[in-house]
């Protein structure tokens, strides 16, 4: 199928059908109650020393590294609701042994996230329940006390 019509189609003219949408390296979703929406750690907002950095193993082809240590250096997602409500968010990083992430949701209390993992270039994941709003929510990973895993990508649904 045509995701496209020429002018000289006139069954067909001036209509377009769009079959996907990329934003931030993440396709457009109505996240929560509409299925799962996945977000590349990449395309969030960085601070401090937290830093992209190539990857071949990771789903993107890169990660967040140096979040962590300090209060200054972490690393924020944005994802969308189209309601408000629970949902589940599983965080895919790399890590050698255990190591913590905070998740903070819209600027609320921090819930510890562990990952285990046995290398560094072998992914491993963590999942936990988060509350949001309906309209876009801010997910924050830090951890103010030691270094955080490096952080791959996250599935929120």
């Amino acid at each position: 199928m045509n995701t496209y019509a020429a002018s000289t189609d006139t069954t067909r003219y001036k209509r377009l059908r769009v079959d996907e949408t990329w934003i931030g390296g993440a396709y457009a979703g109505s996240g929560a109650g509409g299925g799962t929406t996945s977000i590349e750690a990449e395309a969030g907002t960085l601070n401090g020393s937290a830093v992209v950095a190539a990857c071949a193993t990771c789903s993107g082809g890169a990660k967040v590294r140096f979040i962590g240590n300090n209060s200054a250096n972490y690393a924020t997602l944005t994802v969308s609701a189209a309601t408000a409500g629970t949902e589940q968010l599983t965080v895919y990083g790399e890590v050698d042994g255990t190591r913590s992430f905070f998740v903070s949701v819209n600027g609320g209390t921090g819930a510890e996230l562990p990952l285990t993992g046995t290398s560094w270039s072998t992914p491993a994941s963590a999942t936990m329940n988060v509350t949001l709003n309906a309209g876009n929510n801010t997910i924050r990973f830090y951890n103010n006390g030691a270094n955080a895993p490096d952080l791959d990508k996250i599935t929120v649904g």
